[in-house]
């Protein structure tokens, strides 16, 4: 398939918004839905306390993808658990 530039240019143009908009839906998902409202405090994360490295992590419950509340407790001994703490700020 051979697409003229201004083809090909708009097809990036089109990527380049569906691509932003995804990101604003997700970031919306997260302040909104998953965290309850957004705001600092909102979730369980501000709960746990001092953590540092080496430590066992505090229990706390978090959503699965199913929204099936899945305490951190019910995965210990069992799998190996990845926590990846970002924010949007």
């Amino acid at each position: 398939m051979n697409l003229s530039p201004k083809t090909r240019r708009a097809l990036w143009i089109a990527a380049a918004i569906l691509f932003a908009a995804g990101s604003g839906w997700i970031q919306y998902q997260v302040k909104v839905n998953v965290q309850g409202g957004g705001g600092m405090g909102a979730g369980s994360v501000a709960k746990m306390g001092n953590v540092a490295k080496d430590m066992i992590a505090p229990d706390f419950t978090l959503k699965d993808l199913g929204q099936t509340n899945v305490p951190l407790s019910q995965l210990r001994g069992r799998k190996v658990v990845l926590m990846d703490f970002w924010a949007t700020w």
